[in-house]
């Protein structure tokens, strides 16, 4: 078979090329790249007819009329791509092959993401978690080679950062954490750039801080917190809602929001899938597939009525069903507290916290699926 399929190609390369098709070629370095196949390398180059370098030569970034600008007036567009881990931490050399190839594929922008989780050589950390002077110099150079060919930099702060416990979403309303997470923007973006000679607050080249990456109170259960954060959430939350006038947190049992649970709704993403059937007041949701994304599948419903100054926290039984895979990676036992990512919401907008799996439902999930 792979013989068959060899021949095949073989033929339509052939063909392509007796119409006039050449092949796009992606080399390692496009600076040193010789011609390939006759065709020089400039051809495919597409940063050579977008990119203006050198990264900041237009000044800041601003908003104006829904639109980015320059400071100069120019109008900013961004096309990017994402470095992640390690990849923000190249040695000189491959700091300058990274550059070449980014820019030859005609990105002005780069995305410095999840550079917070790890220790060095793949994270920004030393073992004793302070900042790395020697990843901080690779993450230098890197910024440095980017901006010298018109790509743009957006970094990324907190992203994935773990104090023995995830940051996020504690980061958000722990006095500690934040000041912890304050003091390492600071540190980061006041740190001067010896091959760019700028401070990162100074660098027009930055064109975007990313403050804290896919972070919310609006998703958080307290019951999944440890007990001394559960805590301060719920009195923090109870200070908030004084301040306000509010009442401490209203616990509704969910059959006031939603009457009939055959009435809620698969919603299905990318290729997963499940089907719904009812029986009676029996609900069973089958899982035929999943991507190993937890929200690609959701059961939810969207016919609440809410109060608008009514603060409401609602959760929901679990019914005492076997053990089943919402993904290959994670597996939720009932009575665990986790929201189950097969999953059962409420809708976001409505203002309430995602659910655990509601009476009379019924998950199945296939071995073959897993």
């Amino acid at each position: 078979m792979v013989k068959i399929l060899l021949v095949l190609l073989l033929l339509l390369n052939t063909a392509h090329a007796e119409e006039g098709w050449f092949p796009y070629w992606f080399p390692a370095d496009p600076a040193t790249a010789p011609d390939y196949m006759g065709v020089p390398a400039s051809t495919f180059n597409a940063g050579k007819d977008v990119l203006d370098p050198p990264a900041g030569k237009h000044g800041f970034v601003q908003v104006k009329n829904g639109h980015f600008y320059f400071e100069d007036g120019t109008r900013a567009r961004f096309w990017g791509t994402n470095l992640c881990f390690g990849a923000c931490f190249p040695e000189h050399r491959d700091a300058e092959v990274m550059a070449n190839r980014i820019a030859y594929f005609g990105f002005n922008a780069v995305r410095l993401h999840h550079m917070d989780m790890l220790v060095e050589p793949d994270g920004i950390w030393e073992s004793t978690g302070k900042i790395s002077p020697r990843q901080l110099d690779k993450l230098d150079y890197l910024v440095f080679q980017l901006k010298q060919r018109g790509i743009y930099i957006n970094i990324n702060t907190l992203v994935s950062r773990n104090f023995e416990i995830d940051a996020k979403p504690i980061c958000m309303f722990d006095a500690k954490l934040i000041e912890l997470q304050k003091q390492y923007d600071k540190d980061l973006l006041t740190h001067l750039n010896p091959y760019t000679k700028l401070r990162y607050c100074e660098d027009p080249a930055v064109c975007a801080v990313e403050i804290i990456n896919e972070c919310t109170l609006i998703e958080l259960d307290p019951s999944s917190l440890p007990e001394y954060y559960r805590k301060e959430y719920n009195t923090l939350f109870d200070k908030w809602l004084a301040d306000r006038g509010h009442a401490p947190k209203e616990r509704v049992p969910i059959a006031q929001l939603s009457p009939d649970i055959t009435l809620w709704e698969p919603e299905e993403h990318s290729d997963a899938s499940m089907t719904k059937k009812v029986k009676g007041e029996e609900v069973t949701l089958e899982i035929k597939k999943t991507t190993g994304t937890d929200w690609h599948l959701q059961y939810r419903y969207t016919g609440a009525k809410l109060k608008r100054t009514r603060v409401i926290c609602s959760s929901l039984p679990p019914k005492a069903i076997p053990p089943f895979r919402s993904s290959p990676s994670r597996r939720v036992t009932p009575g665990s507290g986790s929201a189950c990512q097969a999953n059962s919401t409420l809708p976001m907008n409505s203002g309430l916290s995602r659910c655990r799996l509601p009476p009379r439902m019924t998950v199945k999930t296939p071995r073959s699926v897993l």
